[in-house]
């Protein structure tokens, strides 16, 4: 049985985007990009329950455990360039899928080397993947929109965030903005080959 604690971080948007990443066969990649990605869903996530964690460009002085051990790992040493949390934190997508599972959210199958999920949200994922931005988005869906949307993983494929959506992040949109431009940066080497 999950906390109360648990619960306030269902929706987290780091968990749902490791959703939405979960291939067809369901195998996380092991891409390094969707690893920044992962970390900058958690910097969001912070930013959304506890504003003073995360303070301009730097994690804040409130290194109080949030109760979500992802975002507690990524977060372990205040005053951390958020530009270095995002490239080398302690954290990524294999951490998500072990609280996916420990959640429940996902059941884990296959191999222990060659691990294998699925997803027991399904159907919120596939709304997650499946919705266009609308007005009535508050900051964290809008940020899971730029976010995925960047990396590739909703149904429209790569996209670019709208000004709209960016808008829709509210408080949320520099750090919103530091993770797209890290994630497309990142995409982008990766297709020029570097």
């Amino acid at each position: 049985m999950l906390s109360s604690v648990d619960a306030e971080w269902d929706d987290a948007i780091s968990l749902r985007l490791t959703s939405l990443a979960l291939g067809a066969t369901g195998r996380l990649s092991d891409d390094l990009v969707l690893g920044i990605a992962v970390r900058g869903a958690l910097l969001l996530d912070v930013a959304l329950r506890r504003p003073t964690a995360v303070r301009g460009d730097v994690a804040g002085d409130d290194v109080r455990p949030t109760g979500f051990p992802p975002a507690d790992r990524l977060l372990h040493a205040p005053g951390r360039p958020l530009v270095t949390l995002l490239r080398r934190g302690r954290v990524d997508q294999f951490d998500l899928a072990a609280e996916h599972v420990r959640r429940g959210s996902w059941t884990r199958t296959g191999s222990r080397l060659r691990p294998r999920y699925r997803d027991e949200t399904v159907e919120r994922t596939q709304r997650d993947a499946a919705t266009s931005w609308h007005p009535g988005w508050g900051p964290a869906d809008a940020a899971l929109a730029a976010c995925a949307g960047e990396l590739g993983v909703l149904d429209a494929g790569r996209t670019r965030p709208s000004h709209e959506l960016l808008r829709a992040t509210a408080t949320l949109r520099p750090l919103v903005e530091l993770v797209v431009r890290h994630v497309r940066d990142n995409v982008e080497a990766a297709s020029d080959g570097g």
